[in-house]
């Protein structure tokens, strides 16, 4: 199992995220910034006029 991510760095990406949620949102898509403790968080995007076209974006330190 891999040590927690620092909360900091887990900001930082969700802050990321959070932008390319709304571009994309103003573009037609479904998106969703998904945070779990101590995990990096995630984007999961969804195309509706084709739910089954669906990704999860990540963010992560260089």
């Amino acid at each position: 199992m891999s040590d927690p991510v620092p909360s900091v760095i887990a900001d930082q990406a969700a802050l990321y995220l959070t932008d390319l949620q709304h571009a994309l949102q103003a573009r037609g898509l479904l998106a969703r910034v998904l945070t779990d403790a101590g995990r990096l968080p995630r984007l999961r995007v969804i195309n509706p006029d084709a739910t089954s076209l669906a990704e999860v974006v990540s963010a992560s330190p260089r």
